[in-house]
């Protein structure tokens, strides 16, 4: 009698002190008192599986006021270490795991064996941030610092073996697949790449919709990288290549350069609306992620709406530096490639609204130093790059540029060579010599060519 009486009288003693602290520990702002509070608390109760009220545990309060504590990782790894060593437990004669129980199988406030379950209450105990455990609490209340911490400071002085993160909430969810369905797939590609060798993550298991984590976070950071593409966040893209470097089974870097829906990979959205740093950081990547012959055919490959590669798209939809980079990626390789209707890289260099006319024929001239051949290429209407470009700049009347650009390719287009199927060769050949003849003698060059190309 007198054991259980002292039993009875310590447990309330217990509840005294833990809510004392309750009322202390949440009105404290400062990480190192509240610290001291903690370390009080936890040396005067007798049983730390005692609950308040709430059916809060002196681990609950911990979690729950994670964010103070978290603000001096120091403090919060420190304290946590404390929790971890303490053996103080009593929980009805049972062994107590202690913090590990909240991370172990899952913690859930209500006892449901005992509690009448009402489709209300039901709902209450899945949209709880206690439906699991503490690392599905965190995720849920987008305490991803502090959650780091906890991964981390567990896998350096707590027993791993002890800590279950495959652990599954109410809604049958790990804690990982919660940051994903919050849509929160950078933060759960670092916690999962950064703890891939201290943990066990099971990443393959289908969960409950037949999803495994793989595949929905591969998925997720497809959507990440074309939004850092779209806000300039190189940042992004580096912290990316950062994590698949650290556990490249989670999302191969490869996947980067593969070609997605049309068949454009990663690196066209990069080329077309990234900024220059970011698409160089990612030609200087490709040659460390890729084998040669990965390499060779991803240059080689063509996307399905235009049959153009990488290099024709970027003659035709990109920047200036940009472009230059995906020309340095070619080494000139793959230039005298045509796209489905035929047009070489310097028909498609001529409809770019994204360069300059400067800028344009600095490329021209590179390209045709490359590959002379392309100037006598004609595409599917039967144009050269010469009768292209005299269309394309046909408002651009008496610019001087214009003109140099035009007198440039006249002078390396072979026109004895020059076929054209839907009209007859000896007329072209003579047109075309009489206009080149005008070239440098009339200021209205190029509406004369223009109508003399119409006629053609």
């Amino acid at each position: 009698i007198n054991a259980e009486y002292m039993g009875f009288w310590q447990m309330e003693q217990d509840k005294e002190i833990l809510q004392s602290f309750v009322e202390k520990a949440y009105a404290e702002t400062d990480p190192g008192k509240l610290k001291g509070l903690f370390t009080e608390v936890i040396h005067k109760m007798n049983d730390l599986s005692t609950m308040d009220e709430n059916k809060f545990t002196i681990f609950h309060h911990f979690c729950v006021l994670s964010d103070k504590l978290a603000a001096t990782k120091k403090t919060f790894k420190e304290l946590l270490g404390l929790l971890l060593s303490i053996k103080k437990y009593v929980k009805s004669g049972s062994e107590f795991q202690g913090i590990y129980e909240l991370v172990g199988k899952g913690t859930t406030i209500e006892d449901k064996k005992t509690e009448k379950q009402t489709p209300l209450k039901m709902k209450a105990a899945l949209d709880s941030p206690w439906s699991g455990n503490a690392f599905h609490y965190l995720a849920k209340m987008k305490r991803y610092r502090e959650l780091e911490i906890f991964l981390e400071t567990l896998s350096e002085i707590g027993d791993v073996k002890r800590v279950d993160v495959n652990s599954l909430n109410e809604r049958r969810q790990t804690f990982s697949r919660v940051l994903i369905d919050d849509g929160e797939y950078l933060v759960a590609y670092r916690l999962l790449s950064t703890f891939a060798k201290a943990y066990s993550f099971e990443i393959d298991k289908p969960d409950s919709d037949g999803k495994a984590i793989r595949v929905l976070l591969k998925e997720g950071i497809n959507k990440e990288l074309i939004k850092a593409v779209q806000t300039n966040k190189i940042q992004i893209l580096a912290d990316i290549l950062l994590y698949s470097e650290q556990a490249p089974e989670l999302f191969p870097l490869a996947s980067i350069f593969s070609y997605q829906e049309l068949k454009m990979s990663f690196l066209h959205y990069a080329a077309k609306a990234g900024s220059t740093e970011m698409l160089k950081l990612l030609v200087q990547k490709i040659s460390t992620i890729l084998k040669k012959e990965e390499i060779e055919l991803f240059i080689k490959e063509r996307d399905i709406l235009n049959g153009h590669t990488l290099l024709h798209y970027s003659c035709k939809e990109c920047s200036f530096p940009n472009t230059k980079l995906v020309m340095e990626l070619y080494s000139g390789r793959y230039i005298q490639v045509k796209g489905r209707n035929k047009n070489t890289l310097l028909h498609s260099l001529a409809t770019n609204k994204h360069m300059s006319l400067e800028e344009k024929f600095e490329l021209v001239r590179e390209l045709v130093s490359l590959c002379p051949r392309l100037c006598d290429m004609v595409n599917k209407e039967g144009h050269s790059p010469l009768t292209y470009w005299m269309l394309a700049l046909s408002k651009e009347k008496d610019s001087k540029i214009a003109k140099d650009i035009i007198t440039f390719l006249a002078g390396k287009t072979n026109m004895t060579k020059w076929k054209d199927q839907s009209y007859t060769q000896k007329e072209n050949i003579k047109r075309i010599l009489e206009m080149k003849k005008r070239l440098d003698n009339s200021s209205s060059f190029v509406n004369d060519f223009r109508n003399q190309a119409i006629k053609l």
